[in-house]
């Protein structure tokens, strides 16, 4: 039994790094697609924690996906109280950054950093395309 149950654990693990690899390839290919766009994307989980995160410019994606999980927390927290509904996406435009959220499912959401000058329609585009992605692996 005890047997089994290892190599049970073996595949998982191998699984769960063939998922993580894919999850890292669909992030590599948005980035591909924006271009300078983008110089930060990242698939958070609600507790901040980064399942796969790629950056240029030397952006602190850990100090960012924290960052927003709490801000997303935060805002769902808020809209749940007056009744609005559930939070679909959102954009965050600061005087150097476009910062988008967009849920991959329940636990997980995927994040975009760019340059607030960057085409705001091309990068939500390619994130969409990126979460079905994503939300398929998941699955």
């Amino acid at each position: 039994m005890e047997i089994k149950v290892y190599i049970l654990a073996l595949f998982d693990i191998k699984c769960m790094k063939s998922i993580n690899d894919e999850i890292n390839m669909a992030l590599r290919g948005f980035v591909a697609n924006v271009g300078s766009d983008v110089i930060g994307t990242m698939l958070v989980y609600r507790n901040g924690f980064i399942v796969s995160s790629i950056s240029r410019n030397g952006i602190n994606t850990k100090s960012f996906g924290a960052l927003l999980a709490a801000v997303k927390g935060s805002i769902e927290k808020a809209l749940s109280k007056v009744d609005a509904g559930s939070v679909n996406s959102l954009i965050l435009r600061t005087n150097k950054y476009i910062i988008t959220i967009l849920p991959v499912n329940q636990n997980a959401f995927l994040i975009s950093i760019s340059p607030e000058t960057s085409n705001l329609g091309l990068i939500l585009m390619g994130l969409e395309e990126t979460r079905e992605k994503i939300s398929k692996l998941l699955q």
